[in-house]
């Protein structure tokens, strides 16, 4: 629940927000995360992919 909550108000459960990386990655991700195959999200290609998107915009 605390992943949950801190995706969808973008606020780590400590209170220090996202960097605007980690923000652009939720956004990108956000529509797989809530879903029943979720774990596809931080399967190594989708990892490799949002570090490329990331990186080299």
């Amino acid at each position: 629940m605390r992943l949950i909550g801190a995706i969808t108000h973008q606020i780590v459960p400590t209170g220090f927000p996202f960097s605007d990386d980690a923000l652009k990655a939720i956004e990108q991700n956000k529509p797989r995360i809530f879903r029943e195959d979720w774990k596809q999200v931080i399967s190594i290609p989708a990892l490799k992919e949002s570090v490329r998107d990331i990186c080299m915009p």
